[in-house]
């Protein structure tokens, strides 16, 4: 008795790419994307890559970030210099220039382990400024002068448009278990301002007015 083998054969034919398809294919260029990471005053080394970035004319035509990073790539696509690099150098030195040094930086005897001794090691004291009197360029305590100042400003606003938030304000403010936040980072919105002309991050209009940065070749 002989083996039977059913062989089926399929064939498939190929439909030639519609209009749509080529234009998509012929849209799919190689882009450059920059993805920036948060970290608060990790921010500080992003602006050091962005302009070895521009030093070597590598074209940026996305950028992206969270937190701090968010912050650099809203310099980097609206400068109003259309010189991003400038403005995200200019940015942090504003930033580090207001910084508070009011507790000295330390030293202390730490055994290091290799050489069998004691060793003086120095401890830097800004990331404690910072966490007690803020950085005014960009975030001050709610416990503040400065943070208590803007708080009455508001009040007066809020005053002479409405006393129902009189009472808001003072018992959200006045109290520490009301506190939502530690922080006001009201300060960075103001240095921003200087930086950022927030009509070139409108989508339908970056392509237009990027900065020259996002378009070497």
């Amino acid at each position: 008795m002989q083996n039977q083998k059913n062989v089926i054969t399929m064939t498939f034919s190929v439909k030639e790419e519609d209009d749509v398809s080529k234009r998509h294919n012929d849209s799919r260029n190689v882009e450059n994307v920059l993805v920036l990471q948060g970290g608060g005053s990790l921010g500080s080394f992003a602006c050091g890559v962005f302009r070895a970035l521009v030093k070597r004319t590598i074209r940026i035509d996305i950028v992206a970030g969270t937190s701090i990073g968010a912050v650099n790539a809203a310099i980097i696509a609206g400068s109003k210099s259309d010189h991003p690099e400038k403005d995200l150098e200019n940015f942090w030195i504003e930033i580090a220039e207001s910084s508070h040094n009011i507790l000295p930086d330390i030293f202390v005897f730490d055994y290091e382990s290799n050489a069998g001794a004691y060793v003086r090691k120095k401890i830097f004291a800004a990331s404690a400024n910072a966490a007690i009197f803020g950085v005014p360029k960009m975030f001050v305590p709610i416990w503040s002068w400065s943070s208590w100042l803007s708080f009455w400003n508001r009040w007066g606003v809020e005053r002479n448009n409405n006393d129902d938030n009189i009472t808001h304000y003072q018992h959200q403010h006045s109290n520490p278990r009301n506190w939502t936040y530690l922080y006001d980072h009201s300060p960075l919105a103001k240095t921003l301002d200087k930086y950022i002309d927030y009509k070139k991050l409108n989508l339908p209009t970056t392509a237009t007015s990027s900065s020259p940065a996002h378009r070497q070749e």
